[in-house]
């Protein structure tokens, strides 16, 4: 039974041990609490030893970093931790809002913000160390904030940083906070997250990030190899299933390509982890001719891959071929990253809608639930700026309170017989 949800996408699993999940649920049904959070935040919940990790950001300026455990088993808000940001801004529905999702493990929870403050603590809220990456190694300068959440092996914490100003991938010692080592990147616009695989016997860190895949060796920090020519791929993360590595990428973002690139739809390719010359390294198995995503990362899943926009199409491909099997409207927009278990994949819709399909390569909706009330929805108490950073967008601001914006789903801790779901203030628990 799996007891355990430790990293974002759980590290890019599909579902790992577990074997079965509610199928319906709405506000008046399997609701097995609710809990209010102080700040607001967009990370996913993480979940180890009967406690639920989650961070936030509080405060106009967003001056304030959370950290919060609450009990899994009732809801109840164990404690919250805060550190000072390094890198006030104001609270904004265009600018990140605690976005990465934090790592945990039998030892401690570690976490990490958009301005740049990098902590670990143990479960029971103490401060094991803290450190701020922005006074050490530059301020970030992307008007929208970083996203990448973190990844992490057994004792080692890894932090990528991609913005215009700084870039650099940052190995940290868990249980002292120091580098074990850090390599510079050429600075870019990018909000994915990396991931740990292996590579034969050796243990890769893959980034997908604005014009590249890479894979680097989690010793030392060593580029082992590179595929280029990649377009728009600056949110969605891989995914992982054996050999392949399921890239996805967003044609919203197609103004960042690199000259000479593939197209948005060619970028949402397969990649095979392969030994050339002896060596580590990757080839091209097919790319792509429609599928897109936007936020959400692709997801492989018994001979399939999906991919999920931000407008709610579903697409459906075949893994080995990229063959398009379909491509179907679910119930509601989709920002958080679709989930496989057993006979079902999950699509977590931005308005609370969760659309449930039938793994496979005909589209069969199984249920669609709602979270909450549309008359009575959880409202927020942080104070919001709706007025875009940059004025080009401001045909963008189509609201004037977060009433109008808010609630929104963003993300999601998966365990037996359960779901931690988690809104901006808010944590749901359905069973």
């Amino acid at each position: 039974m799996q007891a355990s949800w430790t990293s974002f996408r759980n590290g890019g699993s599909v579902g790992g041990g577990i074997k079965r999940l509610p199928l319906r649920w709405s506000p008046t049904q399997s609701i097995a609490w609710k809990t209010e959070l102080p700040g607001y935040g967009q990370s996913s919940p993480v979940v180890w030893g009967g406690r639920v990790f989650v961070t936030s950001v509080q405060g106009p300026m967003r001056e304030r970093c959370l950290v919060h455990a609450c009990d899994l088993k009732s809801g109840k808000l164990l404690w919250s931790r805060a550190f000072a940001s390094s890198l006030p801004h104001e609270m904004s529905y265009y600018v990140s809002r605690a976005a990465p999702t934090p790592v945990v493990d039998s030892k401690g929870v570690y976490v990490f913000f958009e301005s740049g403050e990098l902590a670990g603590l143990d479960h029971g809220g103490k401060t094991l160390w803290s450190r701020s990456l922005v006074k050490e190694y530059g301020t970030l300068t992307n008007e929208f904030g970083i996203g990448q959440s973190l990844a992490q092996n057994t004792d080692t914490v890894f932090v990528l940083v991609d913005d215009p100003g700084v870039a650099y991938l940052l190995a940290v010692d868990k249980k002292t906070g120091k580098n074990r080592w850090k390599v510079s990147r050429e600075p870019r616009k990018s909000w994915t997250s990396p991931v740990v695989t292996k590579q034969g016997e050796k243990e890769l860190l893959l980034v997908s990030a604005n014009g590249f895949v890479e894979g680097f060796d989690t010793k030392d920090g060593t580029l082992l190899w590179s595929v280029d020519r990649i377009t728009g791929n600056i949110m969605p993360s891989v995914c992982v299933d054996g050999d392949s590595v399921f890239v996805g990428a967003t044609p919203a973002q197609a103004r960042l390509a690199r000259p000479g690139g593939r197209t948005a739809a060619e970028s949402n390719c397969c990649l095979r982890l392969i030994t050339k010359d002896g060596k580590p390294s990757a080839e091209v198995v097919w790319e792509g001719k429609k599928a897109t995503c936007d936020f959400a990362s692709p997801l492989a899943y018994r001979g399939l891959v999906y991919y999920v926009t931000a407008a709610g199409i579903v697409f459906c491909v075949d893994a080995k071929t990229g063959k398009e099997l379909y491509s179907e409207r679910i119930d509601s927009p989709c920002w958080a990253s679709p989930l496989a278990v057993g006979e079902h994949v999950y699509f977590f819709g931005k308005n609370g809608i969760t659309t449930i399909i039938k793994a496979g390569p005909v589209f069969e909706k199984v249920a669609s639930n709602p979270l909450w009330d549309t008359q009575n929805p959880p409202k927020t108490k942080e104070p919001f700026s709706t007025t875009p950073n940059n004025p080009a967008n401001a045909g963008a601001a189509r609201a004037t309170s977060p009433d109008s914006l808010d609630p929104i789903l963003y993300g999601y801790a998966a365990l037996e017989g359960q779901l931690v779901i988690r809104l901006g203030s808010h944590l749901f628990c359905v069973r």
